[in-house]
C-alpha cells in the first residue's frame, strides 16, 4: 500500500486526537478517585468550616485562612445587635435585611437554608439570630457530597441548637431523586440538567417539598428562605406554592435562565412570581443595567432575563417579597439602596 504524505498526517493527527481524548480521560479518573478524600478546614474568623480540600470552595479560600486542624474548640465570641441596627447597617446582606425586617414587624419565621453545601450560610444565620437574642431556628438542606462535613460544621461552631440539618433535596414533590454532579464542585451538585459526560458523582437522595416538610415537622410562622439549587429553583419554589399562599414566605433564589429554560420559560416563570410579589436583582453584577431600584416589572420580564443571559456570569441573585408582607415597601427601598 502506498503511503501518502496527507494519509499519513491524517493517520498522526487521528493519533495526537486519541492520546488527547485517552489524557483527558486519565484526568477525569484521578480526580475521581482522588474526590473528597482529604479534608481542610477554613476559617472565616467568625464561622469556621470543614471542606475537601479538592473541592472549588477550598480552592478559592485565601491561603491565609486555611488550616491544617482545628485546634481551639471555643465558640467564637458573638456581638449583641439590635434588628434596627442590622436593617441599618451598610454592611448586612440581603438575608440579613429580611431577617431584620420581619423582627421588625414582630413576625415569626423559620430560615431555610436550601442547598446548604458545606452549611457556612447557615452558620452565619444562626449566629445573626443568636446576636439580636431571638428564638428563630435554621433547617438546612444538603443532599449532595459536602453533606457529609455539614453536621461537624454545625457543631464545631457551636450551632445544633439553632439549626436542624436535613441530608436530603428539596424538590417539587416528596420522591427519591438523583443527584449528580463533577468532581471538586460540590456546590453544583444538583437534580436537574444532567451531563453525563462529565458526570463524575451520582447517587439517590430522599427528596422532600417545602410543603410536605413544614406539613410533617408541624412548623408554624412564616419562612425566609436562601434557595440555591444549581437550576432547580423553579422546583422547589412549585413545592411551596400552598405555603405561599397561606404564609408569609419571602426568599432569596438563584436565578441561572439557561438553567431554567429547559423546563420552564424563565421570563413567564418570573411573570408568575411577581403576580404576588415584588421580585428585585439583589446582585451587583447585574442589577446595575436595571438602575438602582433594581426591580422586576412583568412587562421587562423578556428583557431582563434576555440581559442575565448575556451578562459575564449568567445568573444572578433575586429577593421574591410578598406584596402583603407588612411595610412591603420599605423592604424593597431599603433592598434597593
Amino acid at each position: 500500500m502506498k503511503v501518502t504524505y496527507g494519509s499519513l498526517k491524517g493517520h498522526v493527527a487521528g493519533l495526537l486526537e486519541r492520546v488527547a481524548h485517552l489524557e483527558s480521560e486519565v484526568a477525569a479518573l484521578r480526580a475521581a478517585a482522588s474526590a473528597n478524600r482529604h479534608i481542610g478546614l477554613v476559617d472565616f474568623v467568625t464561622v469556621r468550616a470543614f471542606m475537601f480540600t479538592d473541592d472549588l470552595a477550598y480552592r478559592q479560600a485565601p491561603e491565609e485562612q486555611k488550616r491544617a486542624a482545628l485546634t481551639d474548640h471555643r465558640p467564637v465570641p458573638v456581638g449583641r445587635c439590635t434588628p434596627e441596627e442590622v436593617f441599618a447597617s451598610p454592611k448586612s446582606s440581603a438575608l440579613d435585611i429580611l431577617m431584620a425586617h420581619y423582627w421588625r414587624q414582630n413576625l415569626d419565621f423559620t430560615y431555610f437554608d436550601v442547598g446548604a453545601q458545606y452549611c457556612s450560610s447557615s452558620v452565619f444565620a444562626a449566629r445573626l439570630i443568636e446576636a439580636c437574642g431571638k428564638p428563630n431556628r435554621v433547617v438546612a438542606f444538603e443532599p449532595g457530597v459536602a453533606s457529609q462535613l455539614a453536621p461537624f460544621n454545625i457543631a464545631i461552631n457551636h450551632q445544633s441548637a439553632r439549626i436542624a440539618f436535613e441530608r436530603m433535596a428539596v424538590g417539587a414533590d416528596e420522591f427519591p431523586a438523583l443527584l449528580f454532579g463533577e468532581a471538586g464542585h460540590t456546590e453544583n451538585n444538583r437534580i436537574v440538567n444532567r451531563v453525563p459526560a462529565s458526570e463524575a458523582v451520582s447517587m439517590l437522595v430522599p427528596c422532600t417539598s417545602i410543603d410536605a416538610y413544614i406539613a410533617a415537622r408541624g412548623i408554624e410562622g412564616g419562612l425566609i428562605l436562601k434557595i440555591d439549587t444549581q437550576g432547580g429553583e423553579y422546583e422547589v419554589v412549585e413545592g411551596m406554592r400552598q405555603t405561599m399562599a397561606t404564609r408569609l414566605t419571602t426568599f432569596l433564589a438563584e436565578f441561572t435562565p439557561w438553567a431554567l429554560e429547559t423546563r420552564v420559560n424563565p421570563a413567564e416563570w418570573l411573570r408568575s412570581l411577581l403576580a404576588d410579589n415584588h421580585v428585585l436583582d439583589t446582585n451587583i453584577h447585574t442589577n446595575l443595567a436595571f438602575g438602582s431600584a433594581a426591580g422586576i416589572t412583568a412587562d421587562r420580564a423578556a428583557q431582563f432575563v434576555e440581559t442575565i443571559a448575556g451578562s459575564e456570569h449568567k445568573y444572578t441573585d433575586l429577593a421574591v417579597i410578598p406584596k402583603r408582607l407588612p411595610e412591603s415597601a420599605a423592604l424593597v427601598e431599603r433592598l434597593s439602596g
